[in-house]
């Protein structure tokens, strides 16, 4: 029987190819739109969630009356450490301005060049290509680059062992080659360095002062804390305590913020670029169910239209001993094929 319906359909569209046409091509348009924007409404809830303890680890953020940052003081991370139980393990980002980096005859400022702790493994899971992740940001004339660099710099030469001239003065040595970061991720970087390395190039920028507000922080707790929970408020005024012992006086608030909101729900200064905004998100999810409501009711008035002109088809069918069920299972049945090319064609 179902085969029976197929051919009645498709017969149908070959005889009506300006209605078929019309049909299948509102419906293709308005569920390609859809589906594009849904995918990139998936795509942005995506981010940051590809970490294994995605969902354990917090960045710390500051309040200065109207002044809300990402960064906090060098110190904090292991100062909190020390004090407070639950926290696993910690890593801190800085970034670097303009870099400029030689590699024989290549030379190219980079951008995107940070400071990172040697627990980058430990917190967060980036894919090593190649290098020992373990002791990779031990020295401190070490970095570590993405396969693109890697390219970019060396060919299709091993990088590992390799030296990079930087801003026209020291040489570091390739320890580590990272897969590409994925887009999905909110901090995007093609170069690390130890954070060791900080002190011996950059006095001002020592690892253990609590006034230089220049790094992005992120721990990695024993368990997850839940949004506006007691427990999560207590463990705010500890940090904010143990801030004041070392700076007192100084009017600071600091907050956890999850890393998988970090990417929708930032609205920071001195934050790293590329965030959405979650605002966006819920209008274009709008628009997009506007447009597939709208493509579906296009359908049915084009096929409202034309059952006038299919009585007569129906009152022979009926003649011939066709039960009301029969006929509306057809009906049902051509919609759906209609459906069915245009799912296809919109996805292909």
């Amino acid at each position: 029987m179902f085969r029976n319906y197929l051919r009645i359909t498709l017969r149908n569209l070959r005889k009506h190819k300006a209605y078929s046409l019309i049909n299948i091509a509102g419906l293709t348009i308005g569920m390609a739109c859809s589906i594009l924007i849904l995918l990139w409404v998936q795509n942005e809830k995506s981010y940051d969630r590809f970490h294994t303890n995605a969902n354990r680890i917090y960045r710390i953020t500051c309040n200065a009356s109207e002044f809300k940052a990402a960064v906090n003081p060098a110190a904090m991370p292991d100062g909190l450490k020390r004090e407070i139980p639950g926290i696993k393990n910690f890593v801190r980002f800085t970034h670097l301005t303009t870099t400029l980096f030689e590699a024989g005859e290549k030379k190219f400022e980079e951008k995107n060049t940070f400071y990172v702790d040697s627990t980058l493994d430990k917190v967060f899971s980036f894919e090593f290509k190649a290098g020992n992740k373990a002791t990779a940001l031990d020295r401190p004339d070490a970095v570590l680059i993405t396969e693109a660099m890697a390219t970019k710099y060396f060919g299709k030469e091993n990088p590992l062992g390799k030296t990079l001239k930087r801003n026209n003065s020291d040489f570091v040595t390739v320890t580590g080659v990272l897969k590409n970061i994925p887009a999905n991720s909110h901090i995007q970087f093609d170069f690390l360095m130890p954070m060791s390395a900080i002190a011996q190039q950059d006095g001002d920028l020592k690892e253990n002062r609590w006034g230089n507000f220049n790094f992005y922080s992120y721990l990695l707790l024993e368990k997850q804390l839940t949004e506006k929970s007691a427990e999560k408020a207590n463990f705010e005024k500890k940090m904010d305590a143990i801030f004041q012992k070392h700076q007192e006086g100084f009017k600071v608030k600091f907050q956890l913020q999850p890393l998988t909101d970090i990417h929708l729900y930032s609205n920071l200064q001195v934050d790293l670029a590329g965030h959405g905004n979650v605002q966006y998100l819920n209008i274009f999810m709008v628009v997009a169910i506007f447009i597939l409501v709208v493509a579906c009711i296009n359908f049915m008035n084009l096929a409202t239209a034309r059952s006038a002109r299919r009585a007569r088809e129906v009152g022979i069918r009926k003649v011939a001993g066709a039960l009301r069920l029969q006929l509306i299972m057809q009906f049902i049945g051509e919609s759906l094929i209609i459906s069915i090319i245009s799912l296809l064609m919109a996805i292909g």
